[in-house]
């Protein structure tokens, strides 16, 4: 189809801006949230109803935000970056040496006065020790002083236990440590926080809005509209899917391989294409016709996995 990439390739377009559909009133919700210093945020939805999409718009707009200390991190982090994301940027510039230094010198550990800071150090570089939460909670709201931290977790429902207890404890134990949470209905009940959490929920996308998302994704790749599907087909793609994104971008793909494999034409099947008496039709047909190709600049698709 002419395409310079794929478009139904699983993962996060750039710029997301331009590629993102629906949810409107759900990315209001989780700004208020965000605005508000709400303590706890639910984002509720299954796989492939687009919580990661959403999460990446969020940490986008809040790039150059700096009135709050703001953390991403997913389920496939371990447990010791986790922990050494959680204080890095409050250190000076000598304890982020010793936190962090890649030859896990012992004596420069050693040299650390704090006692509560000498075990996360301990912690994040050896193995066989493991960090006290209750130094860890007090060390980071000792330096917070009294400024907000932001904390977005995707991607709860894969994430172990260890990291969970040490994830959510902060965020109880310390004050200033807001969050929002990301994962299926069943991980965020075991969130329970004595303020009642705002929950935004993720339930799919209007066909408007899936064909939406597919048209920029298909312009993206240098297509044209909606082109090689027809309404009716994209109208059945839907219908399978339930509304999730991820479900219709996979059943989209297989049927522009069948479209690509039975008729490159779009409804023309194999065997008319290789007619002598196609070849002669088309030939007529564009005798007098002449064509205004329009070049239009438009973002690329650059899918990042």
């Amino acid at each position: 189809f002419s395409w310079t990439n794929d478009p139904f390739k699983i993962g996060i377009p750039e710029p997301i801006d331009h590629f993102l559909s629906g949810y409107e009133e759900e990315r209001k919700k989780l700004n208020y949230c965000i605005i508000q210093k709400q303590k706890v945020c639910l984002v509720e939805g299954d796989k492939g109803t687009g919580r990661t999409m959403l999460l990446t718009l969020l940490k986008n707009q809040l790039r150059d935000y700096t009135g709050t200390n703001v953390l991403f991190i997913d389920s496939s982090i371990k447990k010791e970056i986790i922990i050494k994301e959680l204080v890095y940027r409050l250190l000076k510039f000598k304890e982020r040496i010793a936190v962090g230094q890649p030859l896990k010198i012992k004596s420069l550990i050693e040299r650390i006065k704090d006692e509560r800071l000498r075990n996360i150090a301990e912690a994040i570089n050896f193995s066989n020790i493991e960090v006290d939460t209750a130094k860890l909670y007090s060390f980071i709201n000792e330096r917070l002083s009294g400024r907000s931290f932001l904390l977005v977790v995707d991607d709860l429902d894969n994430m172990s236990e260890e990291n969970f207890k040490v994830i959510t404890g902060a965020v109880a134990s310390i004050p200033g440590f807001n969050a929002v949470f990301c994962g299926n209905k069943k991980s965020l009940e075991k969130i329970h926080y004595r303020d009642k959490p705002t929950r935004v929920e993720l339930r799919g996308l209007e066909y408007e809005e899936m064909v939406e998302m597919l048209r920029k994704r298909i312009e993206g790749c240098n297509g044209k509209d909606l082109e090689p599907f027809e309404d009716s087909e994209l109208k059945s793609l839907y219908k399978k899917s339930g509304g999730n994104p991820l479900v219709f971008l996979e059943s989209a793909r297989e049927k522009a391989i069948h479209i690509a494999i039975n008729g490159v034409n779009y409804g023309k099947k194999k065997e008319e294409l290789h007619s002598d008496k196609y070849y002669d039709d088309k030939k007529n047909d564009n005798k007098d016709e002449s064509y205004n190709i329009k070049v239009i600049s438009q973002p690329k698709h650059d899918i990042r996995i």
